[in-house]
């Protein structure tokens, strides 16, 4: 009998080595796990940052690039107005007072 309790202690002293030594591995297994997760969010916000950079870049140089187009055809407009008006300016004035005096 003394036998059997025995080997059944040994039993048990081995089975709580074993919890204990998996818990420890737990331990370990879970920080590195940690480690791993900080460095992937780590490179995940880098690329993000850089992917938004980019992005920044490309719509202000579409803007620019709209606004040059935007400047240079209101130029345009305004040469052209003020081209008419040089050409016209005569009649213009003929036809106002016209419309004025009714003659």
């Amino acid at each position: 009998m003394e036998k059997v309790i025995n080997r059944l202690y040994e039993i048990e002293e081995k089975a709580n080595s074993i919890v204990e030594g998996t818990a420890g591995k737990k331990a370990v297994l879970y920080e590195e796990y940690q480690k791993k997760l900080s460095a992937l969010d780590a490179k995940m916000e880098e690329a993000t940052k850089e992917e938004l950079n980019k992005l920044r870049e490309k719509m202000n140089a579409e803007v620019d690039t709209e606004h040059k187009m935007l400047g240079g055809s209101l130029e345009d407009k305004l040469t052209q107005l003020e081209s008419n008006y040089e050409k016209n300016h005569d009649k213009l004035v003929a036809s106002i007072v016209e419309r004025i005096t009714g003659v």
